[in-house]
């Protein structure tokens, strides 16, 4: 090895981080993200709601009040081609473990406002999406919320979650609410580990630590059984609640 290579590899050991937003030198105490972007205390503005980025100059500010990076904010999931596109493969995936014959259902995106307007009927959901049913005639009817402003891959487990809720729906099966949104987190687990990128696991991640008792405990509880059972099996003991 030569001198200037042993040079070189001492120069790049010794690099100092830097602030991701200001740009300079790191001393001291200083903040970083699961993206392993580092940024002094002081700069740090708050992270971004969809993939927790700590925010740079360039990120933007939505009228509810989250804030997205400049990197989520090209790929938002915000027409019906873009819908389309992310619907085809949630339910391709969710049709590869089982969950198969589901209705074609109309997909809504929606403002935060209008989503917590609408929990406040019957119907199931996380802060994220919404599944809405109805019986006309003797016959189920659905409907599908998303909220704006997710990218594909946030958009694409929100779906899988709700169509979950579909699935549950249309077989009349009514579990404990822990092991109902367990089970459709499971829905979401699937299309992440299908996506197998750094943002779909950081979201899988965070599906494994929620503290939440219904969401994060009902996931965890219901992934045990899958993980011991297989797909099948999980399906067959849910339908056991009908």
């Amino acid at each position: 090895m030569s001198f200037k290579n042993v040079i070189a590899q001492v120069s790049d050991a010794l690099q100092f981080k830097k602030c991701v937003v200001c740009d300079v030198v790191l001393l001291g105490q200083y903040g970083y993200d699961s993206w392993e972007q580092t940024a002094h205390l002081s700069c740090i503005d708050g992270n971004c709601f969809s993939c927790g980025r700590i925010l740079n100059k360039n990120h933007k500010k939505l009228q509810d009040g989250r804030f997205i990076c400049e990197v989520c904010i090209p790929s938002v999931v915000a027409n019906d081609t873009a819908i389309n596109w992310v619907d085809q493969r949630v339910q391709s995936v969710l049709q590869s473990v089982g969950i198969t014959n589901l209705p074609k259902i109309p997909i809504e995106i929606v403002s935060k406002q209008k989503l917590i307007h609408l929990q406040n009927n019957k119907a199931m959901g996380d802060t994220f999406g919404l599944a809405q049913y109805f019986a006309t005639g003797g016959n189920k009817q659905f409907k599908i919320f998303v909220l704006d402003n997710l990218p594909k891959t946030f958009f694409a487990g929100i779906l899988a979650h709700e169509y979950m809720h579909v699935w549950q729906y249309q077989h009349n099966i009514n579990p404990p609410k822990d092991i109902c949104e367990g089970f459709c987190n499971l829905g979401a687990m699937a299309m992440y580990q299908k996506i197998n990128t750094k943002f779909s696991t950081i979201l899988l991640e965070q599906m494994e630590k929620s503290p939440d008792p219904v969401y994060g405990e009902g996931y965890r509880k219901v992934k045990t059984i899958y993980l011991n059972s297989g797909w099948k099996k999980t399906i067959n003991l849910m339908k056991q609640y009908a």
